[in-house]
C-alpha cells in the first residue's frame, strides 16, 4: 500500500517544478547512483533498466529524484528531542534510515501503479524496493524527501526477522480513513503512536522544523506539512484537537475560537508573509505584497511553480493584483476573489468570471457540509451568493450566482465553531446564536473589531511546540 495523494488543485501536469538546465553535481550524483540501484522502466525491452549518471540531466523525473537523496543524504544532523510530536522513531538519520531499508530506487513512469494522485508506493514489506512517481517531481526537494522516508517506513530492516508477510503485504499499512477529508479512502493511520508511515513522515518534517541550522524556509515548509498530516492522517485525534473557527480581526490578527466556555486562542497577532493560516485542512499563506500562494503540503513555493494557481495571479497587472479582495482552497476546487471577476479552478479546469455589476464582494464564506464546502461570495450588505460548484466551469455565467435566502445581513457566519455557531456582524462585532435569526454579542471580545470568519479548523496547544 503507497503513500496515496488525493488533492488535486495544485497538480498541473503541464510543466516540472523545476528546471534541471544546471543539473547536478557530478561527484554526488555518482555517489547516489553506487549507494541505490536507481532504475527506470525501459519499454523497448519491457524490463527495469538502470539509470547511467550521464542521463540525469536529460531527464527533471530523474534529476528531481537524485536530488531529493542528494538533499537527504546532506541534511545536518537533526533535532532529536523527544516529546510528544517527536517519538524518534527515526533512530538514526533519515537518510541512513532509508539506506538500510531500500537497495532498489525504481522511477515507475508510464508503468506501475502510478496510478493518478499516487506519488510512490510499494509492492512488499520484503523487497528492499520503493517506486516513485512521476507526481512526485511536482513537489519539493523537502516533500520528496518525506515521501521517500515514508515509503521506506512500509518495508522491513533486512535483518528483522519478526515480520510475518504471510498477513501483511507490506509493514504498517494504512487504514480507511475514519473522518476529515480522506473519509473512506485506505490512506490514514489510526494512531500517530503507533509508528507508521504518516507518523514517520511526520516526525522526519517535525525535527527538521526543529533543527535550526536549516533555513528558516525551509523549517516553515516542514512545520507546515507537518501540521496538515497531523489534521488529516489519523483516525485517532492526537493530543486533544479541539474543533473550532479561526477568525481574523481587521489588524490581521488570526484567533482560534471554541466555544463560549473557552478562552480564544490567539494564534497569530498579526499576520505576516512567513507566518501560517490555517484554511480549511491545510496551512496556508497567502501575501498580496508579493503575489505568493504557499501551500506547503503541494510545494516549496507555488509562486514559482509554471502553471501553478498563484502563477495566473502573479501574471496579473499590479494594478488588477491590487484588486484582490479573498482567496478560497478546498480540497477539489480554488479560487481568487477580485473585486470585479472570479477567477476559479476545479481540478485542472479553469474559468474567470465577470462578477454582476451590482455584486460589490467583500470576502469569501465557507460552510462544510457532509465532506464538501458550500462557498459564498458576501457583498457589502451581506448578501450571501453562493458559488455554483454543482455546475460545470464551463457552464458558470453570471445568472449562476444564487442568493442566499436565510444568511442576510452579516459578514460571515460559521455553524460549527466548536460547542456553539458563530457569525461576525457587519460592524465586525462577534456574535452567537442558536437561532440565525436570534444573534447575541459573545461576551469578552467587545475590544476586538472582526474582519472575516476564515473557515473552521482544528487546533491543538501541542502544536505550538513545533
Amino acid at each position: 500500500m503507497g503513500f496515496k495523494f488525493y488533492f488535486s488543485i495544485f497538480i498541473f501536469l503541464g510543466a516540472p517544478v523545476c528546471s534541471w538546465a544546471s543539473c547536478l553535481p557530478t561527484e554526488a550524483v555518482e555517489t547516489i547512483n553506487h549507494e541505490f540501484q536507481l532504475e527506470k522502466w525501459d519499454t523497448a525491452q519491457q524490463n527495469w533498466a538502470r539509470i547511467e549518471p550521464q542521463t540525469v540531466c536529460q531527464s527533471d523525473f530523474e534529476a528531481s529524484v537524485f536530488k531529493a537523496l542528494m538533499d537527504l543524504k546532506n541534511l545536518p544532523a537533526l533535532d532529536i528531542q523527544q516529546d510528544l510530536l517527536n517519538f524518534n522513531f527515526l533512530k538514526t538519520s533519515p537518510y541512513q534510515f532509508v539506506k538500510e531499508r531500500v537497495k532498489t530506487v525504481r522511477l515507475a513512469e508510464g508503468v506501475g501503479s502510478c496510478s493518478s494522485g499516487v506519488q510512490a508506493y510499494v509492492s512488499a514489506r520484503k523487497s528492499q524496493t520503493i517506486y516513485l512517481c512521476p507526481l512526485l517531481m511536482y513537489r519539493s526537494s523537502l516533500e520528496a524527501q518525506a515521501v521517500i522516508v515514508h515509503e521506506t517506513q512500509h518495508l522491513d530492516h533486512p535483518e528483522d526477522t519478526s515480520a510475518k508477510p504471510e498477513l501483511e503485504t507490506v509493514a504498517h499499512p494504512h487504514s480507511r480513513c475514519t473522518r476529515g477529508p480522506y473519509l473512506k479512502m485506505d490512506v490514514c493511520d489510526d494512531d500517530f503512536s503507533n509508528g507508521g508511515s504518516y507518523a514517520t513522515h511526520v516526525e522526519f518534517l517535525v525535527k527538521v522544523a526543529r533543527t535550526k541550522a536549516l533555513p528558516l524556509s525551509l523549517r516553515n515548509e516542514a512545520k507546515s506539512s507537518a501540521l496538515a498530516l497531523l489534521l488529516t492522517r489519523f483516525n485517532q485525534l492526537p493530543y486533544e484537537l479541539k474543533s473550532g473557527v479561526l477568525l481574523q480581526t481587521q489588524n490581521g490578527g488570526v484567533h482560534f475560537f471554541t466555544g463560549l466556555d473557552q478562552p480564544m486562542v490567539t494564534i497569530v497577532d498579526s499576520l505576516s508573509p512567513e507566518q501560517l493560516v490555517g484554511l480549511r485542512h491545510l496551512p496556508t499563506v497567502f501575501d498580496l505584497n508579493s503575489g505568493t500562494v504557499k501551500n506547503y503540503i503541494y510545494n516549496e513555493a507555488l509562486a514559482d511553480t509554471p502553471g501553478s494557481f498563484s502563477e495566473v495571479f502573479r501574471k496579473l497587472k499590479p494594478e488588477n493584483q491590487k484588486k484582490l479582495v479573498d482567496v478560497y482552497f478546498g480540497n477539489n476546487q480554488a479560487c481568487f476573489l477580485f473585486t470585479n471577476r472570479l477567477y476559479c479552478e476545479v481540478g485542472p479546469e479553469s474559468r474567470v468570471l465577470d462578477l454582476p455589476p451590482d455584486l460589490k464582494p467583500q470576502r469569501f464564506n465557507i460552510i462544510p457540509l457532509y465532506g464538501f464546502d458550500s462557498v459564498f461570495i458576501v457583498d457589502d450588505k451581506g448578501v450571501f451568493y453562493s458559488l455554483p460548484f454543482k455546475l460545470e466551469l464551463k457552464d458558470w455565467d453570471a445568472n449562476s450566482f444564487e442568493i442566499n435566502k436565510t444568511l442576510q445581513g452579516i459578514n460571515s457566519v460559521a455553524f460549527n465553531a466548536g460547542s456553539t455557531k458563530v457569525a461576525v456582524e457587519l460592524d465586525g462585532r462577534l456574535t452567537s446564536f442558536d437561532k440565525l435569526t436570534e444573534r447575541t454579542p459573545v461576551a469578552g471580545y467587545e475590544h476586538l473589531v472582526f474582519k472575516k470568519v476564515i473557515a473552521p479548523f482544528l487546533w491543538s496547544d501541542v502544536f505550538e511546540a513545533l
